[in-house]
C-alpha cells in the first residue's frame, strides 16, 4: 500500500497531459506557498517560458487559477509555462510577496538545463495583485547576487516583457489621489495588511511611506526596463463612487497613466480597456507576451 501511494505521488509531480510534460508542486522555498507548476513545451530547443502570478489582494488566490486552454495557447506556441504560488499577508507584510515571485523566477533559471527552458527568453503575467508582482518584477533592478553561495541567487530576476490585467503599477494612496483628482478614497482591505498599518493614516510615517513607494512598480520605472502590455475590464470613467475600492484598484486610469509615463521615456507600453483606442499591434495580452517571447 506505501509502495502504491509512492507511486501516485510520483506520478502526480511529472505527468503527461495532451502530450505535454507538467510538473506539480515543485517548492522553489520551505513555505507550502512556495511552489510552481510548470508545463514544458514539447520542442527541441530550449523554450521560452512565461510565468503566471495569481491575484487575491495579496491574501489570497493560488496558483492553480490558471485555466488548462490558456496554458495549452502558449505551448502550441512553443512557450513553457509556469504558475507559481508565493507567501500571503498571513504570512507577513511586504516585500515578502515580490521577493517570492523574484526567487521564483531565479528558481526556474537555475533549474532551467532541467527543464529545457531558455533563461534568456522569461515573461511573467498576472491579474490584479499578481499583475502588480509583475510589473515590480519588469520595472525592478535585477536582485541577482553573483558573489552568492547559493546558485539560485546568483540568477537574474529580469523579464523580457510583462503582463497585466487590472494591475496596479502603484499602491501609494498620495499617488492614486492625483490620478483620480480626489482627495480620499476609500482604502482597499487588502493593502492594509500588505504594509501591516491599521490604516491609511499611517502612510505619513517615514518607515511606511518608504515601504509604499518600494512596493510601487511605477517607482523602479527606468528608460532601460521592458515592453509591458495592460488590460483592464472597465471604460476609463470618473470614478463616482469612492467607497468602493474595487473599482480604483482596477481602473484603467492606472494603466494609462503608466503610459504615459512610460511615452515619455521611449518605453513601449499597451493598454487595453473598454471602449479605448485600439491597441494595433496585438490583438490582446496572450498575442503580445506570445510575439515577445517568440521574437
Amino acid at each position: 500500500m506505501v509502495r502504491f501511494a509512492s507511486v501516485l505521488a510520483a506520478l502526480a509531480l511529472c505527468l503527461v497531459v495532451a502530450g505535454q510534460e507538467f510538473h506539480e508542486g515543485l517548492s522553489y522555498g520551505d513555505s507550502d506557498q512556495q511552489k510552481i507548476d510548470l508545463w514544458i513545451a514539447d520542442t527541441e530547443e530550449p523554450a521560452p517560458l512565461v510565468i503566471f502570478i495569481h491575484g487575491g489582494g495579496f491574501r489570497g488566490g493560488t496558483r492553480k487559477q490558471i485555466r488548462q486552454t490558456v496554458v495549452e495557447q502558449f505551448l502550441s506556441q512553443g512557450i513553457s509555462f509556469a504558475s507559481i504560488d508565493y507567501r500571503l499577508t498571513d504570512k507577513g507584510p511586504y516585500p515578502m510577496q515580490m521577493h517570492d515571485a523574484a526567487r521564483a523566477v531565479q528558481w526556474l533559471r537555475a533549474n532551467a538545463a532541467k527543464f529545457n527552458l531558455d533563461k534568456e527568453r522569461v515573461a511573467a503575467y498576472g491579474g490584479s495583485a499578481g499583475a502588480c508582482i509583475s510589473m515590480w518584477l519588469a520595472f525592478h533592478d535585477d536582485m541577482a547576487d553573483p558573489r552568492s553561495d547559493d546558485p539560485v541567487s546568483r540568477e537574474s530576476t529580469r523579464l523580457i516583457c510583462a503582463g497585466s490585467t487590472n494591475g496596479q503599477p502603484t499602491l501609494d494612496p498620495r499617488t492614486f489621489y492625483k490620478w483620480f483628482d480626489v482627495r480620499i478614497l476609500v482604502p482597499h482591505p487588502a493593502l492594509l495588511p500588505l504594509f501591516d498599518i491599521k490604516s491609511y493614516d499611517e502612510v505619513e510615517r517615514p518607515e511606511v511611506r518608504k515601504l509604499v513607494e518600494d512596493a510601487s512598480p511605477i517607482t523602479h520605472l527606468t528608460k532601460d526596463d521592458v515592453p509591458v502590455f495592460l488590460s483592464y475590464g472597465g471604460p476609463d470613467s470618473v470614478v463616482t463612487d469612492k467607497t468602493n475600492p474595487g473599482i480604483w484598484v482596477h481602473h484603467p486610469r492606472l494603466g494609462i497613466m503608466l503610459k504615459e509615463r512610460m511615452d515619455a521615456i521611449g518605453i513601449e507600453c499597451h493598454v487595453q480597456y473598454r471602449d479605448g483606442p485600439a491597441v494595433t499591434e496585438y490583438r490582446n495580452l496572450t498575442a503580445f507576451l506570445i510575439a515577445k517571447l517568440k521574437g
